[in-house]
């Protein structure tokens, strides 16, 4: 069973559950149309094009729709890309957060030939497709990628493994051949198809909110971009609520201003308190926030302040943060107070 959920119009559709990729040769015209073959939430029979979903996958163990793993000792697995004991993020052919392959269409025969044609990610990261324990390694970009990078599907419906050596944002493009029944003559070969998966809570948020051109235009999608023009870039929008397409300095949430606050002492000889919204992840935790301060804004003059945290939980996403500062400012005292964002890989 697969779960639809609903995003703004331009983004990407999250596809859960028991999705088969379904390449289409059109004998007639020599055109390939790629689509998906599955079920939703109400078990309406869907097909859509590939390139208008994604595969979301929760850095969490695999109950749930979790995805990490832990990379096993023996060397037959080094083609994973991470030394032993490490993680490892598997969509896997034995479980239904994965993608699978559907049954070869009447108009062909034997096998599909899917080869693999380039992969964008996370730096340094490794994509790989493998089935069994053995392993039978079908794809893996290790040591780049060459033609034996290709996975024969038989006739029936197929399943594999699909591994990512680093949780985030992954493309991966497929081409497809297959042979005539009528004529048995090969087919030519399909335009890469793109396939998006979305490892962790930012990456899915991503995928939510951009659709697959905007993922691939880093100065739409980017963690620097600013696609709205509200001045708050999208790494920011994420940490504090707000929406990289609309233009606004409130929270998508509860209207609530964005920007974190300084908040005078209520009373005469309490501390001054900075205020700011946090996300709790939904799984594992993907991105810090610190606050640090500063009498002179020079580089290398920001200090973290270590005053008393207050958390006042507002759903099962957000919680609000305030800290009480250990070195208020004061008439012939200035400081600066900045609120540091950034993602743990």
């Amino acid at each position: 069973m697969a779960f639809l959920t609903i995003h703004p119009a331009s983004a990407l559709q999250e596809a859960y559950g028991h999705v088969e990729l379904s390449p289409h040769y059109h004998v007639g015209t020599g055109t390939w149309n790629w689509k998906t073959y599955w079920f939703d939430g109400d078990l309406n029979e869907r097909q859509d094009p590939v390139e208008t979903l994604y595969f979301p996958g929760l850095d969490s163990p695999t109950a749930g729709y979790g995805v990490r793993n832990l990379r096993p000792a023996d060397s037959k697995w080094d083609f994973l890309g991470m030394m032993a004991g490490e993680p490892v993020w598997i969509f896997s052919e034995s479980s239904y957060a994965s993608a699978g392959f559907a049954a070869t269409q009447v108009e062909l025969s034997g096998d599909i030939i899917f080869r693999l044609d380039s992969v964008t990610g996370p730096p340094g990261g490794n994509f790989s497709m493998y089935s069994g324990i053995a392993p039978n390694i079908y794809m893996q970009t290790l040591n780049g990628i060459g033609t034996t990078d290709e996975f024969k599907k038989p006739l029936n419906h197929a399943h594999v493994n699909w591994a990512f050596s680093r949780k985030g944002l992954w493309i991966i493009y497929l081409k497809a051949q297959g042979t005539v029944r009528s004529t048995a003559t090969a087919t030519n070969q399909s335009p890469p198809e793109p396939i998006v998966f979305a490892i962790g809570d930012y990456a899915r948020w991503k995928a939510a909110n951009f659709d697959l051109a905007e993922l691939i235009n880093q100065e739409i999608s980017g963690d620097l971009a600013d696609p709205d023009a509200d001045g708050t870039i999208n790494l920011m929008e994420y940490a504090l609520g707000g929406n990289p397409r609309i233009a606004s300095a409130m929270r998508t949430l509860d209207s609530s201003p964005i920007t974190p606050l300084l908040l005078p002492p209520a009373t005469k000889g309490a501390p001054w308190k900075f205020c700011y919204f946090r996300r709790i992840a939904e799984d594992v935790t993907d991105i810090a926030y610190s606050l640090q301060s500063s009498t002179t804004l020079a580089v290398g003059s920001w200090t973290d302040e270590t005053g008393i945290e207050e958390t006042l939980p507002l759903d099962a996403t957000w919680q609000k943060v305030t800290i009480s500062l250990t070195s208020p400012p004061t008439e012939n005292n200035a400081r600066f107070l900045r609120l540091e964002v950034s993602l743990i890989h």
